[in-house]
């Protein structure tokens, strides 16, 4: 049986999810699936449906949005025709229970964790800090862990973002990929990236506040970095898991700065980087942006 008891990975933008969800995914039966943005994209699209059984169209649409996660992850260019899910499949793991959508969303994280050989899942996908009321309506049981970093380091890590390696690649792929970093260039401006930081804070412990610490957790990633094995500890004991061994024996993935690595997730010199990176400008623009937030999450 897969767990009802689901872990929701979320944070700040580039604020080191990606190395969290690989060392959970150390731990014995447990697959967090990648980022499938249903919370803040699919859900919010089709919110018309929620509640009631889907018709076939709108099955459909929903299938599809699935189906193409399943071919490249998302923002990428995935195309329904070429991943692993097969029409129907859905339908068929849903099995006898009402169509609705948030019924699909369960089924593919239960099917994308079978495959992994997992018997029990997680979800990662940073955005959702908007949407953990949604998400704890949906999985009442569920554990939400949000990643907190210095706006500074997170301005400095979206402002060089590019592929580092470590996808699987197929036609057109590094084309897809060169897209997404002309696209998250342009977007990037220190303010707009700070305000955006804040929100995510401000949202996230306000589900701490309203949720209490047994359903949130605020997980630092500087105190994460500089001591994975005591931080991983304290994480694994919030979930009642057991640490496994090698549980920080991550690949380096995702990163702005550093290429693909099978090991070394974990690096110390991603904290201060940004004071280096970062123009005296760019560093004062981000403080004032962030105002008293700064402080409040615990940054000078």
């Amino acid at each position: 049986m897969i767990s009802t008891a689901p872990i929701f990975l979320c944070g700040t933008s580039r604020s080191g999810t990606s190395v969290v969800q690989a060392a959970i995914g150390k731990v014995d039966g447990w697959c967090l699936t990648g980022e499938t943005h249903y919370f803040d994209d699919l859900r919010v699209r089709m919110a018309s449906t929620l509640g009631r059984a889907l018709s076939e169209t709108e099955y459909g649409e929903a299938e599809r949005y699935f189906q193409a996660l399943t071919h490249r992850p998302y923002g990428h260019g995935g195309d329904a025709a070429r991943g692993w899910l097969e029409a129907g499949q859905l339908k068929e793991e849903v099995g006898d229970g009402l169509l609705e959508l948030d019924q699909l969303f369960l089924a593919y994280n239960r099917l994308y964790a079978r495959r992994q050989g997992a018997r029990f899942w997680g979800e990662k996908t940073p955005r959702h800090v908007f949407r953990i009321a949604d998400i704890l309506e949906v999985c009442p049981d569920a554990r939400v862990i949000f990643m907190l970093r210095d706006p500074r380091a997170v301005a400095a890590s979206y402002r060089d973002w590019k592929s580092q390696g470590g996808l699987k690649m197929d036609d057109g792929y590094s084309d897809a990929l060169e897209v997404e970093r002309s696209r998250a260039r342009a977007s990037y401006h220190p303010v707009t990236a700070t305000l955006l930081w804040k929100a995510a804070w401000t949202a996230a412990s306000g589900a701490a506040q309203r949720f209490g610490p047994d359903r949130v957790r605020i997980q630092r990633y500087e105190s994460t970095v500089l001591d994975p094995e005591t931080e991983l500890a304290s994480l694994m004991d919030w979930l009642g898991l057991e640490q496994p061994p090698g549980m920080t024996d991550v690949p380096v993935r995702n990163s702005s700065f550093d290429a693909y690595q099978e090991r070394g997730g974990f690096q110390r010199s991603a904290i201060d980087r940004w004071r280096t990176l970062l123009t005296p400008a760019e560093v004062r623009v981000v403080e004032q942006a962030a105002g008293a937030a700064l402080e409040a999450a615990g940054y000078e």
